[in-house]
């Protein structure tokens, strides 16, 4: 269920059941015409969500993405109004449930520790959201081609809206072009003395002096590397051992 998948104490999630249980869950789904799916866009804008590859996620936001998953779909005949399984056309469903960070418990879920490393307090907001989508192929970056469904609790609790600043900064990952490219360095094996000044005078060239923005970074920091070189290892099949928990 998605109660299990949510990092909340157990005082949030009787919160989140009394809720649902007395008033139900806000669910709105979207049809295929522009101006559902214009409204649907306004909606998860207004949430401050994000959707690889479409909108990019703010550092600042307070939402994040806890578990995906995908399913390949038929098209849809909207002439007889139904799936049309003969058509050799697929696409794939992407369903996504974000958490809101002040109401994420960090000594539960897969990575509980004791210490809090995300940069939002915990004052026990119950929002969570659960984003249907449709895409033109089954990578999580692929095309999304419309907005189904949003279903959740999509109100933040009182002290949550009032929380307006961070308890530290926010973790802003590497620009995706950026990354790729100190890959490719690195699979050459250009030298890590090198690797630095290369990757800033190719940013530079790229973006201006900019060191990066709300959504990416375009500076390589000390401790990087280790990232990158396990990116390349899975990229060779070499298998990687477990990071402990905290």
């Amino acid at each position: 269920s998605i109660l299990s998948a949510l990092r909340i104490s157990d005082d949030v999630k009787t919160v989140i059941k009394q809720q649902a249980d007395s008033v139900g869950l806000d669910c709105r789904r979207f049809g295929l015409d522009q101006v559902q799916q214009d409204q649907a866009l306004e909606l998860i804008i207004s949430l401050n969500m994000h959707i690889p590859s479409e909108l990019e996620r703010d550092a600042r936001s307070k939402l994040v993405i806890i578990s995906a998953d995908h399913n390949s779909v038929n098209w849809y005949d909207p002439v007889k109004k139904k799936s049309d399984q003969s058509n050799p056309i697929k696409f794939e469903r992407w369903r996504r449930v974000y958490q809101c960070l002040s109401g994420s418990d960090n000594t539960v879920g897969h990575h509980a520790g004791k210490r809090r490393d995300m940069a939002w307090k915990d004052v026990g907001c119950p929002f969570w959201v659960k984003l249907t989508t449709t895409h033109h192929g089954k990578k999580a970056d692929s095309m999304i081609l419309t907005i189904d469904e949003v279903l959740g609790e999509l109100t933040h609790s009182a002290e949550c809206q009032h929380l307006t600043e961070m308890e530290i900064n926010p973790r802003i990952p590497l620009h995706p072009e950026f990354r790729e490219y100190a890959i490719s360095l690195l699979e050459i094996r250009v030298p890590l003395t090198q690797l630095k000044q290369l990757c800033r005078a190719w940013a530079e060239e790229k973006w201006g002096a900019s060191p990066g923005d709300n959504h990416f970074r375009h500076i390589l920091s000390s401790h990087e590397t280790t990232s990158l070189y396990r990116t390349i290892s899975r990229k060779q099949g070499i298998p990687q051992a477990a990071p402990q928990d905290n």
